[in-house]
């Protein structure tokens, strides 16, 4: 079959057997084609009569079989792509949501305004994943040297060699509980900023989740126990130790968990200014920053 053909093949595949009811079958079957022929869409739509060689074709089968069955289409693919830069993505980290981009333009807001005569920003941030916050914050501010922890292997593993794909020098990745003790931490601040996007969906509700979530993306970078607050709670027993007299705190939240957040943090860092909610475009609670 041709690339034409080979595309409506696979959109009708997945639109007959797609057990996924957010899964998108014209646009998946040409991203999987995309990545598997190394095309961009104008080539594939200039060149739709072009034929598909049997080992891609075959391999094409495999892709659409698994998307099929939900695994999202970012672990097939491997990759997402996140404030412009695409991310080496697979099962053992979360994979980066548009949502969270509000989150690294509010930081790099905050490093133009508020750190533009500082030499080195210094960021810390907990819950590296795939990196997607931590690099592209190193990427998009040149004068910052990030720290980023993570309790995951995997997700360090992962972390790593999107550093090496996106050439950065002023990263360190360390491996590190957030709930242990964080003296080696304390000796590298004070942080200028501390970011983070835990897991805060409360351990009940993960069950209701989306199937293609749930059965795929790691529960660690999920489950916020039993209030969602857990982590929260953590930051914000550790800020103090750790954040500069003018530095900020920014972390991403659930849609209904600004004020608990927000109060969280006054509670427990008496230095704070100010603590603001910010919303994202569909006017829930997305992010909290307190200065």
């Amino acid at each position: 079959m041709n690339i034409r053909e080979t595309l409506k093949y696979g959109f009708n595949k997945i639109k007959k057997n797609s057990k996924d009811e957010y899964c998108m079958p014209e646009l998946d079957a040409q991203l999987l084609l995309m990545e598997i022929l190394k095309k961009d869409k104008m080539y594939m739509l200039i060149h739709d009569d072009e034929e598909v060689i049997d080992t891609d074709f075959k391999l094409y089968e495999e892709y659409l079989q698994k998307r099929i069955s939900g695994v999202p289409l970012q672990y097939i693919i491997k990759k997402q792509e996140f404030m412009g830069f695409d991310f080496f993505v697979d099962k053992g980290v979360l994979i980066p949501r548009n949502d969270t981009e509000i989150l690294v333009e509010e930081i790099c807001e905050l490093a133009k305004n508020c750190f533009k005569n500082k030499k080195k920003i210094k960021i810390f941030e907990i819950g590296t994943g795939s990196g997607a916050i931590s690099l592209s914050l190193a990427k998009l501010i040149s004068n910052s040297d990030v720290l980023t922890i993570d309790v995951s292997l995997d997700a360090i593993n992962i972390a790593k060699k999107n550093v090496e794909k996106m050439n950065l020098k002023n990263v360190t990745i360390m491996h590190k509980d957030v709930f242990d003790n964080i003296d080696d931490i304390i000796k590298l601040g004070p942080f200028d900023i501390i970011v983070s996007n835990p897991p805060y969906i409360e351990s009940e509700v993960i069950e209701g989740l989306q199937k293609e979530v749930k059965e795929n993306e790691p529960m660690l970078a999920l489950d916020g126990g039993k209030d969602g607050l857990i982590f929260y709670r953590r930051i914000a027993d550790i800020t103090p130790d750790l954040l500069a007299l003018d530095g900020f705190l920014a972390v991403e939240i659930g849609h209904n968990q600004g004020d608990a957040v927000k109060n969280l943090f006054l509670q427990a860092y008496e230095n704070f200014e100010e603590v603001k909610i910010i919303k994202d475009l569909s006017s829930l609670d997305r992010v909290v920053i307190g200065k």
